[in-house]
């Protein structure tokens, strides 16, 4: 038997165990710890703006963490091993030994290579070696295009079933519109924000459906302005030695005091770089709706270090989702509407994009011709967003037709 062939059977054999096996961690841990509870303690604010989501969806990400709740603490492994031993298979009780020598965790990740069917490498920036995984949900997702190798950041709880091999569990999320980087970024700022954690999978568990309401975003594709990706970067800090007259040659200012907001002469309306500036509190923000507009503006503020590398640098489907849903304290937030005059912090593309997919599944739920191509034309849209919106379509129409 080659090699692959073994690992997609180990991975079958932990399916086969799965239902069993957590029903009885569930049932413990509620027991133990009164998970359900503090689940809904800590996670019911959050778990409620997931109504929209497809039937099922809900269930299916408590029932994951309380899984994940009780698996992924070696301390609680332990002492659920020791007490159900006896209630469970054999085959359960080596996955629970093989557990407490290599813990289940929580993984971001791309799809680096298809090794074999269901199997393939992944890399995770927060481990230190390749992943071999075997996953039927993930073939399908590549077999769908939804995952490009290399690009598409993915997370999923991972259990290992040997030494060599991993199998996920759960919903597989993939968020197409973003780079892995996005998803990094925003993990480091949360946690300066809420409070670190020991690992990923720690933070994971304590923010699990305030960091997923990521997936309020999960299908908008990458949305560009000419050959730019939309983001938003941004920076703020306190600059007493700060003068604005001194980049006068090279910004527009215009004041509203005691507010004075610099943009780079000829800049167009959007997408938008500009630096605000209090002088009473003599703090700044350099904001941009793209990395080579902030790192313009930095390049202006060398004299100023803190301003080499963004606070916040997040694709603009993603940083949407943070500032509807996840109820953070956003630096920019702030300086909005100081200067309102053809000002806007929406996204033209962004509205843009939403209504061709809106309108193109109009149709098709009305089963009515529809150009998208000539449609997207009519908005001045760019090529590239309006592939983008007719490979969600597609996506859409192909899950329709099974």
């Amino acid at each position: 038997m080659d090699k692959y062939q073994e690992f997609r059977n180990q991975s079958s054999d932990f399916t086969d165990h799965l239902e069993h096996l957590e029903q009885s961690v569930i049932n413990w841990g509620v027991r133990k710890y009164k998970t359900d509870k503090a689940f809904a303690k800590d996670q019911g604010y959050f778990m409620d703006l997931f109504d929209p989501f497809p039937e099922g969806y809900q269930t299916s990400m408590v029932i994951t963490w309380m899984f994940t709740r009780i698996l992924m603490d070696q301390d609680k492994l332990l002492k659920y091993a020791r007490a159900s031993k006896d209630s469970l298979f054999p085959g359960q009780n080596q996955f629970l030994k093989l557990w407490k020598k290599q813990k289940p965790f929580w993984s971001l990740f791309t799809v680096e290579e298809r090794l074999a069917k269901q199997i393939f490498r992944i890399k995770d920036p927060f481990e230190k070696r390749d992943i071999i995984i075997c996953s039927s949900s993930l073939e399908n997702l590549l077999n769908e295009e939804d995952i490009q190798l290399g690009l598409t950041p993915v997370i999923s709880a991972l259990f290992p079933v040997n030494e060599d091999l991993v199998v996920s569990y759960g919903i597989i999320r993939r968020y197409k519109g973003w780079l892995l980087d996005d998803i990094v970024r925003l993990y480091y700022y949360m946690s300066e924000e809420l409070g670190w954690c020991d690992d990923f999978s720690s933070f994971v568990l304590k923010y699990y459906t305030r960091f997923f309401q990521m997936d309020q975003r999960m299908e908008i594709p990458p949305v560009f302005h000419k050959d730019q990706r939309l983001e938003r970067v941004f920076r703020e800090a306190c600059l007493p030695d700060f003068q604005p007259e001194a980049l006068k040659d090279r910004m527009d200012i215009l004041e509203n005091e005691p507010y004075l907001k610099l943009t780079p002469k000829g800049q167009e309306g959007f997408p938008y770089s500009e630096i605000i500036y209090n002088r009473d509190n003599q703090t700044l923000i350099v904001q941009s709706m793209s990395r080579n507009g902030y790192d313009f503006l930095a390049g202006l503020l060398k004299d100023f270090p803190v301003f080499r590398e963004p606070l916040l640098h997040l694709s603009y489907p993603l940083y949407s989702a943070v500032r509807e849903y996840m109820d953070l304290d956003l630096a920019d937030e702030y300086w909005e509407g100081l200067f309102d005059q053809g000002e806007t912090e929406d996204s033209p593309e962004l509205d843009d994009l939403n209504t061709l997919i809106g309108e193109a599944l109009a149709a098709m739920n009305k089963k009515v011709p529809f150009d998208i191509e000539s449609r997207g034309w009519e908005l001045g849209m760019p090529e590239e967003n309006i592939r983008s919106a007719r490979d969600v379509v597609s996506r859409v129409e192909k899950k329709l037709k099974r």
